[in-house]
């Protein structure tokens, strides 16, 4: 029973929030997500704010959900390989490798400074931040509010006691980098257009919930209800058997100490083990109709939820202790990741859409991946360019490898286990070793 409380609470908010969005012309100018309008409802009326007046919503229903963001970051990163077709090509994608490598060295770079700051309050304010803050802001802007679940699960995985003060925290950066990632975007492009320096300019129309006008999505075949029904599950099936598959691993690799396999997360292994699945089952009837279509519907439905339980069980006061290291990290984290990504495209894609690769990546390192394709269709609505294809490879290699999932949780178990100069060494390298690489692959050597 308490699973069906939790779930009935979470889709009223969701529904609210698809609700009030639809009737607001503001929140659809600003591209604010529905689940971010259900969180902040549930927060409201939530303990932290009128439930320390008015008993609306039981207490006990706000511990349990608070942990279900990081739980559906294990389906959902267990769900990445499905749908994929990894064919090899004799024709090389410079742009889509190079913007690839670009969003990788941006998750370099957000986790450095990340722990950079956690390292100037560990020196001049000692003991006022706990000891693993920093690698909120990769997970927040990079990753979005829904793997903000990903640190409350590291840190439950590391057995530390404040793991949903940082998956607030975590919230928190999503928030603000989503918010404030899109202002700053829809200023900047505004700037170019007065330059006029872009392919092309025309208003993006603000899209309205219309379930009356919906279409509805095709599918592999005609064959009716019964391969819709087949196919969810099937899908339902691979991905709840790779994470029960993962978690039996996990357990057996810690527990005969294995070495580095009993350091590898449960999430990570998910992932894996539906990779080695999809590979052979993708080829077999009973796969039809699994497929991009059906993993992105299904995983938008678990981000969604992941959301909305992440935003309504956001620790306000304690989060509130942690303003000023916030918005410090986030301010800092925002021009850093502009000024860097602008500096690398105008090297490397100099005469190549520049401009409309530097903001699309730019939207999606501090939100999330529809917030690239939204800054995108604002300076190329009719996507005339060849940037969306390439900014598509990059995001989907960054999603199959899994770089923000697997650092996070190194750089954080470094920091807890020795200072926050270990995870500094540790990106540093990795920042010279990407540049390195960008660098030779743009080289004459390379190319010819």
């Amino acid at each position: 029973m308490e699973i069906l409380y939790n779930l009935s609470f979470i889709s009223l908010l969701t529904l609210l929030g698809i609700f009030i969005k639809s009737k607001s012309r503001f929140l659809n100018k600003f591209f604010i997500p529905s689940s971010i309008i259900g969180g902040l409802i549930g927060l409201i009326i939530g303990p932290e704010i009128l439930g320390r007046y008015f008993n609306i919503i039981p207490v006990e229903i706000y511990q349990s959900i608070k942990s279900i963001p990081s739980i559906l970051i294990i389906p959902l990163t267990a769900s990445i390989p499905i749908g994929l077709k990894l064919e090899k090509s004799k024709k090389h994608n410079f742009s889509g490798i190079n913007m690839t490598l670009i969003l990788f060295l941006v998750t370099f770079l957000q986790l450095l400074i990340g722990f950079l700051v956690n390292y100037f309050y560990t020196i001049f304010k000692p003991n006022s931040i706990y000891e693993s803050f920093g690698s909120e802001l990769n997970a927040g802007f990079a990753g979005g509010h829904g793997i903000a679940g990903i640190i409350g699960l590291i840190l439950k995985d590391l057995n530390l006691k404040y793991w949903n003060l940082a998956q607030g925290v975590a919230a928190s950066m999503a928030t603000f980098g989503l918010v404030f990632g899109i202002i700053f975007g829809i200023v900047l492009i505004n700037i170019e257009k007065r330059k006029r320096r872009t392919y092309s300019f025309k208003e993006l129309e603000i899209i309205k919930y219309n379930i009356s006008n919906e279409k509805e999505s095709p599918t592999v075949s005609n064959k009716g209800t019964n391969l819709k029904t087949n196919r969810l599950i099937v899908y339902f099936s691979l991905v709840f058997f790779a994470c029960g598959a993962a978690f039996v691993m996990s357990n057996l690799f810690r527990k005969y100490n294995i070495f580095i396999l009993s350091n590898i997360s449960s999430w990570s292994l998910a992932m894996i083990i539906m990779f080695v699945i999809w590979k052979y089952v993708k080829n077999y009837s009973v796969a039809e109709g699994v497929n991009l279509e059906l993993r992105n519907m299904v995983s938008g439905l678990l981000i969604e939820y992941a959301v909305v339980s992440a935003v309504a069980t956001l620790p306000l006061r304690a989060v509130y202790t942690y303003i000023v290291p916030i918005l410090i990290t986030a301010t800092i984290g925002i021009f850093s990741t502009w000024f860097f990504i602008d500096f690398l495209c105008k090297k490397y894609f100099k005469d190549n859409f520049h401009f409309q690769r530097c903001v699309t990546m730019f939207g999606t390192s501090t939100g999330i991946f529809i917030t690239g394709l939204l800054l995108l269709r604002i300076c190329d609505p009719e996507l005339k360019t060849p940037v969306l294809k390439d900014y598509s490879l990059g995001f989907s290699v960054i999603a199959i490898l899994g770089p923000i999932f697997n650092l996070v949780f190194y750089t954080t178990k470094l920091r807890v286990q020795y200072s926050p100069i270990a995870p500094i060494l540790l990106l540093s390298v990795m920042l010279v070793i990407g540049f390195a690489i960008l660098e030779y692959f743009n080289s004459k050597k390379f190319k010819n």
